[in-house]
Formats: structure tokens, sequence, C-alpha cells
């Protein structure tokens, strides 16, 4: 049964309480301070399609609900040190009230801090969901408003704001500023961008000068940073996508990763300009760790793909798919690695061992040409013979003589 706490307050963000002088004292009837003056609203949405260590769907009540709590009590302890109300909504969906003082004359600036604090606590709670319950979160986050009778109007933008997570599924926290001041298409044009840059990041940016790429990156979504409100929730959605890659290359990465953590890194800037020079300095960093990493792991796998070839080079059925397969990359993509490090194909470095190890047999021993041919892995003696007049520009039985 629903309590009377999670009655009331549902009540006050769907409109249905009348403002009244008495509020305040039914709000003390469960427990509930709600002094503000300015309030704004969270909505979490737990999708629990995909939940627990076997990403299963959720299907079961008690299942549900026991989430339910679970991801309540991870949001009140993430949201410990605000002056904050947090209870079950509709559905799966859990709801959080924060309140404000009133800022005097600095109002303008601290309200443009508090929106990037805001989303900052919005990530941190969409995270520790994630490493607590193996589940994925998503918050809408409304703007500041005054007065408790604007309340639901809180709550319905930011249940608009959870609504964005259709177009943007990589995304988890919108504030509702950031969606609804630019047409549709404009939005979806720094995402574009932003995707177009994780790629190029995931390729080690190879062949381009990082601090160039990200800078004409910034320079190309500039629309976002028109406003200091409208910033910090894409600012940090790039942030943490790119922050993704790096914990995947953990393994190469090490523990530099931890110093480009998004929240630690942005510390909370107040001014547009200053998270746009933030975020140009992280994707440089960020960029620069990748492309170290990548080359540091191009190198590994070269390496233990030549280790591999030395051990089979004499047989007969050797591929470069079983070379590839070796290291766990396509053919293609290692012969593109084995080319750039190696200096040679990776078959032209499979017919060097080989000539070489046949010369030696040819100089060293009384061994006939068939038997070399097969020591070192042709089938035929005449396609050996060809192969070592091509290498060497003589006949195995004129280096013999």
């Amino acid at each position: 049964m629903t309590s009377l706490r999670t009655y009331i307050l549902n009540e006050a963000i769907a409109g249905s309480l009348v403002p009244a002088e008495d509020d305040s004292f039914i709000f003390e009837q469960i427990e509930v301070k709600l002094n503000g003056p300015y309030f704004a609203a969270f909505v979490i949405e737990l999708l629990m399609d995909c939940a627990g260590w076997e990403g299963q769907a959720i299907r079961s009540f008690r299942d549900q609900n026991l989430l339910k709590y679970a991801s309540l009590n991870i949001v009140e302890e993430t949201i410990s040190d605000w002056e904050a109300v947090s209870f079950f909504g509709q559905g799966n969906r859990l709801v959080t009230i924060l309140q404000f003082g009133d800022t005097g004359e600095a109002q303008e600036q601290d309200r443009s801090e508090q929106v990037t604090q805001l989303n900052l606590v919005a990530t941190a709670v969409v995270n520790n969901i994630r490493s607590c319950l193996r589940m994925e979160a998503v918050v809408g986050i409304s703007p500041l408003r005054r007065g408790l009778a604007e309340l639901p109007e809180c709550y319905r933008q930011a249940s608009e704001a959870v609504r964005w997570r259709g177009l943007y599924e990589t995304h988890n926290v919108f504030y509702a500023e950031d969606f609804v001041r630019r047409e549709a298409s404009i939005r979806v044009h720094w995402q574009e961008k932003a995707d177009r840059l994780v790629d190029w990041m995931k390729t080690g940016s190879k062949g381009v000068d990082v601090e160039d790429a990200v800078r004409r990156f910034i320079s190309d979504i500039a629309p976002v940073f028109d406003t200091a409100e409208a910033t910090a929730g894409i600012a940090l959605s790039i942030a943490y996508r790119v922050y993704a890659m790096l914990l995947d290359m953990k393994e190469t990465v090490g523990e530099r990763h931890q110093a480009l953590e998004p929240i630690v890194y942005f510390q909370l800037p107040s001014a547009a300009i200053e998270i746009r020079h933030r975020l140009e300095a992280y994707l440089i960093e960020a960029a620069a760790l990748i492309r170290t990493s990548m080359d540091d792991r191009d190198h590994v796998i070269v390496q233990q793909a030549i280790a591999y070839i030395r051990r089979t080079y004499r047989n007969k059925g050797l591929k470069i798919q079983d070379i590839a397969d070796h290291v766990h990359l396509s053919p293609n993509y290692l012969s593109y690695l084995f080319k750039r490090i190696a200096g040679d194909t990776v078959w032209d470095f499979v017919t060097g061992l080989r000539m070489e190890e046949s010369r030696h047999l040819l100089l060293s021993t009384s061994k006939k040409r068939y038997e070399i041919a097969d020591e070192v892995g042709y089938e035929s003696p005449e396609h050996f013979s060809r192969i070592f007049k091509r290498f060497y520009g003589e006949s195995p039985n004129t280096v013999r003589r």
C-alpha cells in the first residue's frame, strides 16, 4: 500500500493539492520540509529491461519493487549533502525535489552554477545505480522555479526531459532546457558531430593533429555554448562517452584514466566559456591518452603476431587467418597494423623467415631441394624454387654451388 508520505508528495507534483495556508502543516505531518523558495525536480526512470548481473528483464512485481527500494536508497545516499526529498513515483520512476535558497544579487551567476551542479549530481545518481545494481537509469532535470505552486511544472519539465532518451540512446542525463531551446535538427547536429569525434578517437586518431581536431569539433558545436545553463549537460554527456572508451581500455591505459573522471575533472565550472574551455582541454587529454594507449597496444599485438609466426612459419598450411585468430583481430586489420609497425606485409615477413632458413640449410647441410622445401613450409619444390629465385635473385642450386 502507498504510504501517506508518498501519496501526498505525488499529489503535490501532480498539482492536485490546491495551495493553502495549511500546506506547511500537511508536510510537517509527513516529516517533510519544503522551504525553497526555489525548487527543481529529478525524474528518475529505472530501465528494468536489462538489469542485474545476468542482464535480464525484471518482470516480477516483487523484484521490481526490490530494485525500486534499492534505487531510492542509492539516490538518497548520493544526494545526502543536498536539501532534497526523494520518493516513489508512478511505475518504475523515482522523484526527487531539490530545494535552493534565495541567492539575492548573485542570483544569475549562482543559478547557472546550480544547474551545472544538478547535472553532475544526476550523473552521479546514474553511475551509482549502474555500479551497485547493474541497471541503467535515466534522469530528467527541470529548471529551477520559485514557489511550491511551481512543483507540478518542475515535474512536468523533468518528465519531458526523460523522453529525450528515445532520441539520444547513449545519454542518461537530460536537463530540460538543453533540449527545448533549439530545434531538433540542431540538437541532432551536435550529437552527430560527437558521434563522429568518438569514432575518430576509436581509430587512435592516426594522421591528424589531436588539438586541431578537437578545436574544430568545439568550434562546430559552438551553438550549444550560447547560454550557461544549456551547456553543462551536453558537455558532460560528451565527456562521459569518451570516458566510457577509456574504461574499456583499462588494460592498456592503466590508472591514467582516473584523472579524467568527468565529475572530478569538470569541478563545477559556472560560466559557458569556462565549460567550453574545460571540455576542449578534457577532449585533448583524452584523445592523446587514447592514441598513446592504442600505439602501445598495437605494438604489443604485432610483437605477439611475430612471435607466433616465428613458431609456425614452417607449417605448410599456415594462413594469415591463423595469425589473425591468434591475436584476436581480423586479417585485414592485422595486415594494416603489421605493415604500419613492422614495415612489411604479414606474408612478406613469413616468406622472409622461410627464405633465411632455406638459405641456411642449403649452405650448411646436404639436404635435397625437396627436403628443404618441405622443411620450410612449401608443398612443392618447384614453387619453393620460384619464390627463392624471386627473393634472392638466384636459384637454390646456384646458391649451393
